[in-house]
């Protein structure tokens, strides 16, 4: 279930685009001055009020959404993805019934494992690196969520680095892909991101 909501879901382009609905956040409001790194020039931080977080991305993400059937239900899907060059950038949050993540036998870090190692077999990929973490909750609060992040070596020299955070029955997924090694714009969202 999850595979495919990942796979196919979040990296395909097959559902509509929407116009960009992230609103960048004005400057010098809060949550621009309250970012942990200088952002190259057109980048923007994006503020994704109706999933709690914000996240800073290239001019112009195109907003998909769509449902996916899955063996436990519906998945919402909505995701924010950049095309430039050799490079793709994916923001994605998969939204899935009430309890079927958190009914799973499997406890948060085996589940972002599982979905690790179902990336790399559906895209016949080789592991680069991993490592599992906590990404810090919204302000005011101690909460965190389990998170893993990890680089793909994908056929074809591309490398594809991703950061997935499960935050109760929702998956956020911060993507990057390029041809070549650079994965600059990927630290750039990871560090820009944060819950609201």
């Amino acid at each position: 279930m999850l595979r495919a909501l990942l796979i196919a879901g979040l990296w395909s382009s097959t559902a509509p685009a929407l116009p960009p609905e992230a609103s960048p956040a004005p400057e010098g409001s809060s949550a621009a001055s309250a970012l942990r790194v200088s952002l190259p020039q057109g980048w923007s931080l994006h503020t994704m009020k109706e999933e709690g977080f914000q996240v800073a991305l290239p001019p112009q993400p195109m907003l998909r959404r769509h449902t996916m059937q899955t063996a436990s239900g519906p998945a919402q899907i909505t995701k924010w993805v950049v095309k430039r060059g050799h490079e793709d950038l994916v923001v994605g949050v998969s939204r899935f019934d009430p309890g079927v993540v958190s009914k799973s036998p499997a406890e948060p870090g085996a589940l972002l494992a599982n979905l690790r190692d179902e990336m790399m077999s559906g895209f016949r990929a080789t592991l680069r690196s991993d490592k599992s973490l906590r990404v810090e909750g919204p302000p005011g609060t101690s909460s965190s969520y389990p998170a893993r992040e990890f680089e793909l070596l994908l056929p074809e020299d591309t490398h594809l680095t991703a950061r997935i955070i499960l935050v109760e029955d929702r998956l956020i997924t911060l993507l990057h892909s390029t041809k070549g090694t650079s994965n600059k714009s990927f630290h750039l969202m990871v560090a820009s991101f944060s819950f609201l």
